[in-house]
């Protein structure tokens, strides 16, 4: 993975900024990325995919999916691990990811 900004898509780069406003620890897109598709990622970076599982709106699902940093199988099963049945993301990837 490189550190060059202009080669994480935009997606990417947004989602990372969408959950490094509350945090604690700021977690770049690289690492974002990383995490997002189980590759080696610091605790704050799997923290930060967790809570952007939890927040996201489904039009940023997609946009993730679309650049193709993610599938929605992948997406729905960090899902599954990460909430409860009922969340209406966990639903959401569920029907997209079918």
């Amino acid at each position: 993975m490189t550190d060059a900004p202009d080669l994480i898509p935009a997606p990417v780069r947004i989602a990372a900024n969408h959950v490094n406003v509350f945090a604690g620890e700021r977690v770049t897109p690289e690492a974002f990325l990383s995490a997002l598709t189980g590759g080696a990622a610091g605790y704050a970076a799997r923290a930060a995919v967790e809570a952007f599982i939890d927040e996201a709106d489904p039009a940023e699902f997609a946009d993730l999916v679309a650049c193709e940093a993610t599938t929605f199988p992948a997406l729905r099963e960090l899902a599954v691990r990460v909430l409860p049945p009922l969340h209406p993301n966990r639903v959401y990837l569920g029907q997209f990811a079918a």
